[in-house]
């Protein structure tokens, strides 16, 4: 029994020592293709090397600006799901704006996807409009954040108002002021637990005169209920969704363009 296992620790050493062998063969492999690559690079003038880039080009994609504007389309949903959740389905025009915002981004998302694919293959037009799709996720961020930031420190104004308040003639001041932002901010803000400063609820028997004595609006689910903060994560996703954009135009750009005129020079020749 003993010899068996001998063999066997001997047969999978001699394994592991193969192994290892083969990933040494390879890895001193692409040392020696990478090291014959710098000295074809460095017996080149930069004429030639540049040439060699732009003829490189013919056969590779424009693989920046792909992955660019695909993070520009993700950065886009992402902020646009934060805004649906934030504001009140009939906050714009009773519910037609909110239709609008929809399909606008729907329209996003399928033109950035056709835009990216065509970056890719370093079409000149496509980069433009890579261009323009970021333009409109900065004039984006003057929409829903800006609603959101003005809406949220109303309601929140509101609630800090310790002026007095005879819930006998004019109702719980609590459900009064959720009741007046429920067509204006999300079920997911106005409908959220109210908290103290020690981080105990507060019935709504207790907020009936005084609401100043809520310290937040607990979170529930994976999303603050702080119009605030939601404004600040709006808008970092839109800046960046606009930044990947136009970045991904620009580059898309230059090289179509340096591209083009390379093969419009091997024609003339």
């Amino acid at each position: 029994m003993s010899n068996i296992e001998n063999e066997n620790k001997a047969s999978k050493k001699s394994f592991i020592d193969r192994f290892k062998e083969k990933i040494e063969a390879k890895k001193a492999h692409k040392a020696e293709v990478a090291e014959q690559h710098q000295r074809i690079i460095s017996s080149m003038s930069e004429a030639e090397y540049a040439e060699m880039k732009l003829e490189k080009m013919r056969y590779f994609d424009n693989s920046i600006s792909h992955k660019l504007g695909y993070a520009g389309i993700l950065c886009s949903l992402i902020a646009m799901f934060i805004a649906l959740n934030t504001m009140s389905p009939a906050y714009y025009m009773g519910g037609v704006g909110v239709v609008i915002a929809i399909l606008m981004n729907i329209a996003i998302l399928l033109t950035g996807f056709l835009t990216v694919e065509k970056v890719k293959t370093y079409s000149i037009g496509y980069s433009i409009y890579s261009i323009v799709l970021g333009g409109l996720c900065v004039l984006r961020i003057f929409w829903f954040p800006l609603s959101t930031v003005r809406l949220y420190n109303e309601f929140w104004g509101k609630i800090k108002d310790t002026s007095a308040w005879d819930s006998t003639t004019q109702g719980n001041k609590w459900e009064v002021i959720k009741g007046l932002y429920q067509n204006k901010l999300g079920s997911s803000i106005i409908n959220g637990t109210p908290v103290d400063a020690n981080g105990n609820a507060i019935s709504v028997e207790n907020l009936k005169n005084d609401t100043s004595i809520i310290d937040h609006i607990a979170t529930e689910g994976y999303l603050t209920a702080n119009g605030n903060i939601r404004f600040v994560i709006m808008t970092l996703f839109l800046a960046i969704a606009a930044a990947c954009f136009i970045s991904a135009g620009v580059i898309g750009y230059i090289k179509s363009v340096k591209l083009r005129n390379y093969l419009n020079s091997k024609k003339e020749n």
